[in-house]
C-alpha cells in the first residue's frame, strides 16, 4: 500500500481517510490528479488501491504510476486492513449493490452521483482561494497606490487636504503638518471645520471665505487669498485653491484644497507697487519734461510738464507714436533722434527748437536707450529742460547791455547835435522873417526849419530814451488822464478826421502812475494809432479793472493795417520803423520802458489789414 504523495500535509493533518476508488477510468484519473494536487486536502483521503477489471485503464495506470497498489477483485480491496471509505466511479447499478452485499461493516459508500461532489468542493476551493488570491493582490495594490499616492502629496510643496462630500479630512500631506504644526492622525477623520476654521479664528483672522463650500455649492474650482500669522507673528499669504473630484457616474465625491505660500510674491508684489509709487511721484513733480519709448516709438511714460507743452493730457499720449500726435515734420524728428540713440545704444545731448502755437520753446534734451536686465535697448527715455525763459532772459540781457550802451552813445551824439541845430533854426527863422511871401527862397527855408524840427524831435526823443528817470509815481485816475489826452490830441489838425470811442469804467481803481510819464505813453499808442490809419478812422479807449488780479487795465484800438507776424517781434527795438521818414523808431521802445518800470506789462492783438488793440495792465492801488 501506497499513501498519496507528500503534496499533502501529514504534519497539518495527522489523521488519514483510507479509501478506495472502484472503477478506474477518467474519474478515477481525475480524483488522483485533485489529491496529487492538494486541491482535495479538505476531505483529507488516503488513497490506498484502485479497482479495476482492466489493468490498463487510465486510471490504474496513474495509480501505478503514483505508487498506489491496484487490483481486479473488489473482494480484495474490500478486504484491506484500515479502510474506511469506498467510493464507486462506474456509474453501474449492479457494481453498485454488489458492493452494498460485500461492504466491510463500519466502511462507507460514496456512489458515483455523490462523488462529483468532489469536482463541486474543488471549483469552490478553487474559486474561494481565487478570490482571495485577487483580494490580496488588490489591498496590496491599494496599499501601495495608497502610499505612492501619499508619497506624491507630500513631495508637493503646497499644503495639501483631501476631503470627502461631507469636509471629512481623508488625507494631509507632510507640508500641511509642517505649516500647521498637526500630524495626519489628529486631523484626518474630522471636520475640515473644525480644524481649519478653529486654526484661523486662533490667529485672530475671523471668518474669511471658504473656498471648499463655495466649490461644493457651484462643482467649479475656487481660489481665494488667505491671510493669516506665522509662528513668529509674521503676515503670511496664501492662494487657497478648492478643486472638485467626480466619481465614475460624475458626481461630486471629493475635494482637494491646496495652500499655495505666496507671502514672498505680495511682498515683492508691495515693493514692486511701492517702487512704481515712488516712480511715478518722482516722474510727475518734475519740471523737466520726461518721457519713455518702446522700440517702436510708442510712448510708455510721459509726465504732466512733457504732456502740457503739447497742451494735452498724459493719458493721450500712452500707445500712441508721435506720427499719430504731432505734425509729420516735428514727428519725424523726434523719430529719427529716438532711433539714433537705439542704433548707437549711448546717449545724446541736442539743444531742439519746438515751434507750437506760433511760439518757439527752446529745449535741452538728453536721450539714451532703455535697457533690460540682459543689457538689451529695449526703449529710448528723453529729459529735456525747457530753457525758453533763459533764452528771452539772456536776449534781453544783451539787448539791455546793447540799449544802456545805446542810450550813452545817442546822449552824447544828441549832446553834440543839439547845440548847431539850435543855431540852424535861430538863423533860419531870422531868414524866414526877412523872406517877402512871394520870394522864391522861401519854401525852401520853410524845408530846411521842418527838417530841423524833425531832427530836433529826434534828439529829445533820444535823450529822452537815454535819460529815462525812475518813475515818481502816486494813486491816479486813469480815466481822467485818458480825458486829457484825448481833448489834446482831438483839436490836432492831422487827427480832424479821426474818431475817438470811449469806453470808461466807472469807479475804476486807481493806479499807482507818474502821471507824465503815462500821459507820455498813451500819447505815443494814440498817435501811433492815428497814424496807422492814416489820419482817418475810429481810435476806441477803454478801461477796466479785475478785483481777483487787483489789476488796471487799458486798451486802445484802431482799424489801421495791423501788423505783419514778421514784424510783431521787431516793434520794442529801437530805431526800428515801418513808418519810413515819418518815424524814428523811439516811440514803442519808450512806451515799453515805461511801462515795465510802472510793473506792468504790454499785451498786443493785432489782425493784418484789420487793426490792432494794444492792452496795457498796471497793478492796481490797495
Amino acid at each position: 500500500m501506497i499513501n498519496a504523495p507528500a503534496l499533502i500535509d501529514k504534519n497539518a493533518r495527522p489523521k488519514k481517510t483510507k479509501a478506495a476508488l472502484i472503477g478506474g477510468g477518467h474519474g478515477c484519473k481525475a480524483i488522483l490528479e485533485l489529491v496529487v494536487e492538494g486541491k482535495l486536502s479538505a476531505l483529507n483521503l488516503d488513497i490506498i488501491c484502485v479497482v479495476d477489471p482492466n489493468p490498463n485503464s487510465i486510471g490504474t495506470l496513474f495509480a501505478k504510476k503514483l505508487g498506489i497498489s491496484t487490483t481486479s477483485s473488489m473482494e480484495t480491496a474490500l478486504e484491506l486492513k484500515g479502510l474506511e471509505v469506498v467510493i464507486e466511479l462506474t456509474g453501474d447499478d449492479n457494481i453498485l449493490s454488489e458492493l452494498y452485499h460485500y461492504i466491510p461493516p463500519g466502511v462507507k459508500i460514496i456512489d458515483h452521483s455523490f462523488a462529483r461532489i468532489f469536482w463541486d468542493l474543488n471549483e469552490a476551493e478553487q474559486s474561494l482561494r481565487q478570490q482571495l488570491l485577487e483580494k490580496t493582490k488588490l489591498e496590496k495594490k491599494l496599499k501601495r497606490d495608497r502610499k505612492q499616492l501619499q508619497d506624491i502629496i507630500n513631495s508637493i510643496g503646497d499644503a495639501v487636504i483631501v476631503m470627502d462630500q461631507d469636509l471629512t479630512i481623508e488625507a494631509v500631506n507632510a507640508e500641511f503638518s509642517k505649516i500647521t504644526g498637526l500630524n495626519p492622525a489628529q486631523v484626518v477623520g474630522h471636520k475640515c471645520e473644525g480644524i481649519l476654521c478653529d486654526e484661523a479664528v486662533s490667529r485672530n483672522r475671523g471668518e474669511r471665505p471658504c473656498p471648499v463650500k463655495d466649490t461644493k455649492r457651484t462643482g467649479q474650482s475656487t481660489r481665494v487669498i488667505h491671510s493669516t500669522t506665522d509662528e513668529n507673528g509674521k503676515e503670511a499669504y496664501f492662494e487657497v485653491t478648492a478643486n472638485p473630484i467626480f466619481n465614475e457616474d460624475g458626481e461630486l465625491s471629493r475635494f482637494v484644497e491646496t495652500f499655495h505660500r505666496i507671502t514672498e510674491q505680495v511682498r515683492l508684489k508691495r515693493e514692486t507697487q511701492e517702487s512704481e509709487r515712488r516712480f511715478r511721484q518722482f516722474i510727475d513733480s518734475a519740471h523737466d519734461l520726461i518721457t519713455i519709448k518702446d522700440q517702436e516709438g510708442r510712448y510708455l511714460v510721459i509726465n504732466p510738464s512733457a504732456a502740457a507743452l503739447f497742451n494735452k493730457n498724459p493719458e493721450g499720449f500712452i500707445g500712441k507714436s508721435d506720427k499719430e500726435l504731432f505734425d509729420p515734420g516735428m514727428a519725424e524728428m523726434f523719430f529719427k533722434k529716438d532711433q539714433e540713440v537705439l542704433q548707437h545704444h549711448r546717449y545724446f545731448c541736442h539743444e531742439e527748437t519746438l515751434v507750437l502755437n506760433g511760439q518757439e520753446h527752446h529745449l535741452n534734451s538728453v536721450r539714451f536707450p532703455l535697457l533690460d536686465y540682459k543689457g538689451d535697448s529695449i526703449g529710448s527715455c528723453c529729459i529735456s529742460r525747457d530753457v525758453t525763459n533763459q533764452k528771452r532772459l539772456q536776449r534781453s540781457l544783451i539787448h539791455s547791455e546793447k540799449l544802456a550802451a545805446l542810450g550813452k552813445l545817442a546822449a552824447g551824439v544828441a549832446h553834440e547835435i543839439n547845440t548847431p541845430l539850435t543855431g540852424i533854426l535861430t538863423f533860419i527863422e531870422e531868414l524866414l522873417i526877412d523872406t517877402l511871401p512871394d520870394n522864391p527862397l522861401k519854401k525852401d527855408y520853410e524845408v530846411i526849419q521842418r527838417e530841423a524840427l524833425r531832427c530836433r524831435r529826434i534828439v529829445r526823443d533820444l535823450l529822452d530814451y537815454a535819460r529815462m528817470q525812475k518813475p515818481v509815481r502816486h494813486p491816479q485816475d486813469i480815466n481822467k488822464l485818458v480825458q486829457v489826452v484825448l481833448n489834446m490830441v482831438s483839436k490836432q489838425a492831422d487827427l480832424r478826421n479821426i474818431e475817438f470811442d470811449t469806453d470808461l469804467f466807472s469807479n475804476l481803481k486807481k493806479a499807482s502812475i507818474d502821471s507824465t510819464q503815462m500821459q507820455q505813453v498813451l500819447l505815443n499808442l494814440v498817435m501811433n494809432a492815428a497814424e496807422s490809419m492814416e489820419g482817418k478812422g475810429l481810435i476806441r479807449v477803454a478801461t477796466w479793472h479785475d478785483d481777483n488780479v487787483r489789476k488796471v487795465f487799458l486798451a486802445i484800438s484802431d482799424q489801421g493795417c495791423g501788423i505783419s507776424p514778421k514784424n510783431l517781434k521787431k516793434i520794442y527795438e529801437p530805431f526800428f520803423s515801418t513808418k519810413g521818414a515819418k518815424g524814428n523808431g523811439l516811440g514803442l521802445p519808450v512806451v515799453l520802458s515805461i511801462v515795465e518800470q510802472h510793473g506792468g506789462s504790454i499785451d498786443i492783438k493785432t489782425a493784418f489789414g484789420k487793426g490792432t488793440t494794444f492792452q496795457i495792465c498796471l497793478p492796481a492801488c490797495e
